[in-house]
């Protein structure tokens, strides 16, 4: 028996392919959807959600040509396109989830991996629909910057709902490091991985840790993330920025100036591109930079910069 009700709920289903799209929507109306709509590719979403509000978005990671689901699902938050009342769950295949799951500086609110049971779509969106009401309160006052009050709900909902603390200690993390309250973040983070070394928690230490100029530490923490799991992209971005700022203390000692313009270099150009190989190459780029290997840097940055899409080797010389 269906957990929710779903007759009111406005769904919009995101496919490339047709007959998934038609899957997806037999599904739906079996589990008593009667508001649904589809697109093939994130063009055409966009649009739609510029001028329809929608429940529950479904969105596939892989769309063809053009943006994949998680860049749709940036792009769409970067606009501001959808409220924070809407579900937005991605659906991915069994060799992309770990890829899109390490996407991290814009989360979907769920995954399913192909294929599933309508049993558990239900599930999920009953368990996200819960997750959804507790939060409101506190995503409104973060989105407001009254980070405060966003503190103090989010201490009085943990307090409430003990199944949900974590999930709700991750947004307080967050929310202290917007506010620059760098003890009240740690002290979160320090919290979770003290229960188990989840990664969210490692990467949100380091970025305490940048903030209050540790970077030492913070790239050390950064570099054992990436050697547990090598598609989580903002760790790589975190930790060019470590290895940045440690370069700039060491111009004004005086010290190699050629190893910033590097990591410059490297930090544009892995931005363009969401190859966890490359992505790795680039970071081992960096390392042996570090430790002075200046030819086994160079060509792991050009090989790095062939395996991308237009790729040349010319940016080095």
């Amino acid at each position: 028996m269906p957990l929710l009700d779903l007759s009111k709920v406005k769904f919009l289903i995101i496919d490339d392919f047709a007959n998934y799209r038609s899957m997806l929507h037999s599904i739906l109306v079996s589990c008593g959807a009667q508001h649904i709509e589809d697109a093939s590719n994130a063009a055409d979403t966009l649009k739609m959600v510029t001028y329809n509000k929608f429940d529950v978005i479904l969105c596939d990671y892989n769309l063809g040509d053009g943006q994949n689901g998680q860049q749709l699902l940036e792009e769409i938050m970067h606009r501001h396109l959808m409220p924070y009342g809407t579900i937005y769950i991605m659906i991915t295949a069994e060799n992309t989830q770990n890829m899109v799951m390490a996407a991290v500086e814009y989360r979907p609110d769920g995954y399913l991996n192909k294929p599933f049971p309508k049993e558990l779509l239900l599930k999920r969106l009953d368990m996200l629909v819960q997750k959804k009401a507790i939060m409101k309160d506190i995503y409104r006052a973060y989105n407001k910057k009254d980070y405060q009050k966003a503190l103090e709900l989010a201490d009085e909902k943990m307090a409430q709902h003990k199944k949900q603390a974590l999930e709700i200690g991750k947004l307080k993390g967050e929310i202290a490091l917007a506010a620059n309250k760098l003890d009240i973040a740690l002290e979160v983070y320090n919290k979770a991985l003290s229960i188990r070394d989840f990664q969210w928690a490692m990467v949100g230490k380091a970025r305490a840790l940048l903030q209050n100029r540790n970077y030492a530490e913070a790239q050390t923490i950064l570099e054992g993330v990436i050697k547990e799991n090598k598609n989580y992209i903002e760790a790589y971005d975190l930790l060019a920025q470590a290895l940045e700022q440690q370069d700039k203390l060491y111009l004004e000692n005086g010290q190699n100036k050629n190893d910033i313009q590097m990591i410059k270099t490297t930090k544009q150009t892995y931005k363009k591109d969401a190859s966890a190989m490359s992505h790795t190459q680039i970071v081992e780029c960096l390392m042996q930079n570090k430790l002075g290997n200046e030819d086994m840097s160079r060509e792991l940055f050009q090989q790095a910069i062939a395996e991308m899409p237009g790729g040349s080797q010319s940016f080095i010389r």
